[in-house]
C-alpha cells in the first residue's frame, strides 16, 4: 500500500476561521493515483511544532504533503520548518525573486522585503513554480520520504498538486472505495445488522458515517481484487438491508426520488407545516425537479389550512393542527388542488417551545396521499434541537415516499 500523510499548517485552522478544505482534496486525488492518506495533522504556526510534525511522518511514510505558512508575513513559517529538519540553511532562489518582482511590476507596485521572503527556500530544495501566485512550491528529500510543500491558497494548491507533485510519485496501487447510502437504521443497529457480512470479508475495509436519518456505508479495499471483493460485500448487504438501502453511492433521497417520479409519469405536491418549504426545497434541489413537483403551501397558520388546503375547522378546533387527521386532510387536500399523483404533509412541534404533556415538543405527523390512499404516521423525534427535528421529518417523509413509489 502507497501511503502518505497531509500537515496543514494554520492557527485559523484550528481557531475555526478557516475549514481545511485542502487535506480532502489532496485526499481524494491520491486515492485516485493509488496513494491512501493515512493522517492529517493541523498544526500552528509555531516553528517547534511545524518541524517536529515533519519529523515525526518522515519516519512513518514515504509521501508528506504541507499546505499552507508560504506566505510573505513572519506567520509563514513552513520553509524555515523544512530548512531546520534538513538540517540546510535558507538561501534565496534568483528565479523566485525575479518571477516575484516581475509580478508587483505588471500590476504597479513595489515590492516590499517581506515579499521577499517567499524566495529565501531550503537550500537544495527542487521548486514547484506557482503560475497562479507568489509563493512557490517545493519538494526535498528528508531521509527515504518526499516532502512537498504547497501554498495554502486552494486554487494554486490544486493547481500544484496536479502539474507539480503527481508526476513526482509514482503509480500508487489499486484502491477501490465504494459508498453505500442507507436510511432509517440507526449506526448501531446498521453494524449489529452487517456484523456477519462484514466476517465474511476481512479483506475489505467497512466504516461507518452517521448522517440524519441516513447513514454511509464505505468499503475499501486494495490490490487487483479490490473491485471484485468490494462489488460482493455490496451486494451481500443490499440482500441483508431490503428496503433500508438507499443506493450503491452517496446518493439523496431527492436525488432518488425525482428519478423514479419523472420515469413513472407521476407528479407531487407538499403541504407544509412545521417544514417551512423544506420538502419542496429539496425536491427542487435535484435538475429536473419541475417535471415532477408541481408546487406547495407552507401553511403555519389555522386559517391558512382552512382556506387553501380544505382543512376543517372543527377538525382543527377538536384535535388541533397537530394531529393525525390535520395531517391526513392537508396531504388529501394539496394532492387535489394541485392534480398531482402524490399529495405530502407535515405538521408538529419542532420547539424548542411549544410542547404540550399529550404532545411534547418533537411530535409530528406526516402524511401521504395516493392512488392507493392515504397513509400517516406520528413520529416522536425527541426535543433535539428545532433543526434535528424538521431535517428528521424531512427526510421520514421523503423515505416513506419512495417505499410508496417503489411499491
Amino acid at each position: 500500500m502507497y501511503a502518505a500523510e497531509l500537515i496543514a499548517t494554520g492557527d485559523e485552522l484550528l481557531s475555526g476561521e478557516t475549514v481545511d478544505t485542502n487535506s480532502s482534496h489532496i485526499d481524494s486525488v491520491l486515492e485516485r493515483h493509488g496513494w491512501v492518506v493515512q493522517r492529517h495533522q493541523i498544526v500552528p504556526d509555531r516553528l517547534d511544532v511545524i518541524v517536529d510534525a515533519l519529523k515525526e511522518a518522515c519516519t512513518r511514510t514515504s509521501v508528506v504533503v504541507t499546505t499552507g505558512g508560504l506566505g510573505p508575513t513572519q506567520d509563514d513559517l513552513t520553509f524555515e520548518a523544512v530548512a531546520r529538519v534538513m538540517g540546510v540553511p535558507l538561501k534565496e532562489h534568483e528565479p523566485t525573486r525575479q518571477r516575484i518582482e516581475a509580478f508587483f511590476a505588471s500590476i504597479g507596485r513595489s515590492v516590499t522585503d517581506n515579499n521577499l521572503r517567499q524566495a529565501l527556500l531550503p537550500e537544495g530544495s527542487e521548486v514547484l513554480v506557482n503560475r497562479l501566485g507568489t509563493a512557490p512550491g517545493i519538494v526535498v528529500g528528508i531521509g527515504s520520504t518526499q516532502v512537498f510543500s504547497l501554498p495554502g491558497v486552494p486554487r494554486e494548491m490544486r493547481r500544484l498538486l496536479k502539474d507539480e507533485v503527481l508526476p513526482r510519485i509514482p503509480e500508487g496501487g489499486v484502491v477501490v472505495r465504494r459508498i453505500i447510502t442507507v436510511a432509517g437504521v440507526g449506526e448501531s443497529a446498521l453494524e449489529d445488522s452487517l456484523k456477519s457480512v462484514i466476517a465474511r470479508h476481512p479483506e475489505v475495509k467497512v466504516g461507518f458515517r452517521a448522517k440524519i436519518y441516513e447513514n454511509n456505508v464505505k468499503l475499501v479495499a486494495y490490490g487487483d481484487e479490490a473491485e471484485a471483493r468490494v462489488l460482493a460485500v455490496a451486494d451481500e448487504m443490499k440482500a441483508v438491508l431490503g428496503e433500508r438501502w438507499l443506493s450503491d453511492g452517496d446518493q439523496t433521497l431527492p436525488g432518488l426520488i425525482v428519478p423514479m417520479l419523472s420515469k413513472q409519469g407521476q407528479t407531487v405536491g407538499v403541504a407544509e407545516s412545521c417544514t417551512g418549504g423544506w420538502v419542496a426545497k429539496m425536491l427542487t434541489d435535484i435538475s429536473g425537479s419541475s417535471a415532477v413537483f408541481l408546487g406547495g403551501v407552507v401553511a403555519y397558520a389555522d386559517e391558512v389550512k382552512q382556506q387553501l388546503l380544505g382543512v376543517s375547522q372543527t377538525l382543527l378546533a377538536e384535535r388541533g393542527a397537530v394531529s393525525e387527521e390535520v395531517a391526513r386532510q392537508m396531504a388529501e387536500g394539496v394532492r387535489v388542488r394541485l392534480s398531482t399523483t402524490w399529495g405530502l404533509s407535515t405538521t408538529g412541534i419542532a420547539g424548542p417551545k411549544g410542547g404540550t404533556d399529550d404532545k411534547p415538543v418533537g411530535t409530528v405527523w406526516i402524511a401521504i396521499a395516493g392512488p392507493s390512499g392515504t397513509d400517516t404516521w406520528r413520529l416522536d423525534l425527541g426535543n433535539r434541537g428545532r433543526e434535528v427535528v424538521r431535517e428528521m421529518t424531512v427526510k421520514v417523509l421523503l423515505d416513506r415516499l419512495r417505499r410508496r413509489i417503489e411499491s
